[in-house]
């Protein structure tokens, strides 16, 4: 995903526009009609300002025309003579490309309500990243699937984030899977083995301790249910859609419960 500042570009341009303007102004003043070294440095500025931002946009038209702009400037030591014509020329070439260019580029926004969950390595907290930390980059797509307007895309990343919790689950409960790894059996394998575990789980004791344990199995082992059954199988199998509340809803209920679980367990 690529990140541009809008506002950065519009500097650049603003720049540009300027020396247009004035190399053109200055054509007609036959006294400073060849470029003088503070012009210069002024136009290096302007010129490398704008250079990242078509990089960045891949403008590669442009890019090329700038670069070309900064050789001419960079091979003219003062001594020969280098005129606000070239300047002119060059300019207005540039900005033709710049608008040849932009016309075949698609530029979206982040709307300024959702921009918290754009591009952020911790929207589950620091607990979660560390307690599972393959499910870091999950967590930052489902927020920039949020931010992008993308709703069913968040629900399909944040279903593999509870995917990592349901595994780290079933490795504490040391579940095995019949003729195959742990990794590669899906939800439907994994839920079962994992009940059976918990009611092998009967406590020694009647102490506080052994009941909250096993509160937590019951309460974790209900969740995963219900993730499958509501939302999993629907996103995995193309079944349905989801809009921008139902996203938030699935993407605070899925925080809320990796809190607790990263509270409990780790990868």
């Amino acid at each position: 995903m690529i990140q541009f500042s809008a506002s950065n570009y519009l500097s650049a341009l603003d720049g540009l526009y300027f020396e247009h303007k004035y190399a053109y102004e200055m054509i007609a003043k036959p006294e400073t009609s060849d470029v003088r070294p503070h012009d210069k440095k002024r136009l290096n500025g302007v010129l490398n300002t704008m250079l990242p931002c078509c990089e960045q946009l891949q403008m590669d038209q442009t890019k090329s025309r700038i670069k070309h702009f900064l050789g001419q400037l960079n091979q003219w030591g003062g001594e020969l003579p280098f005129s606000f014509q070239i300047v002119e020329s060059e300019l207005r070439g540039l900005r033709t490309a710049i608008t040849k260019e932009l016309n075949g580029r698609k530029f979206t926004f982040i709307p300024s309500e959702k921009i918290e969950y754009f591009e952020q390595d911790e929207l589950f907290g620091k607990l979660v990243n560390k307690s599972f930390p393959s499910a870091k980059n999950e967590i930052k797509d489902a927020g920039n699937c949020l931010a992008a307007d993308l709703n069913t895309a968040a629900i399909f990343h944040l279903m593999r984030v509870a995917e990592t919790g349901l595994r780290a689950l079933a490795r504490r409960l040391a579940v095995k899977i019949k003729k195959m790894p742990l990794e590669y059996a899906d939800w439907g394998k994994i839920i079962p083995e994992i009940e059976e575990k918990i009611k092998l789980k009967k406590p020694k004791s009647r102490g506080k301790k052994q009941s909250e344990t096993l509160e937590f199995y019951h309460g974790a082992i209900g969740e995963f249910n219900a993730f499958k059954d509501v939302w999993r199988n629907n996103v995995m199998h193309a079944r349905g859609s989801y809009d921008e509340k139902e996203a938030m809803r699935v993407f605070n209920h899925v925080r809320g419960f990796m809190q607790r679980l990263a509270a409990k367990i780790s990868e």
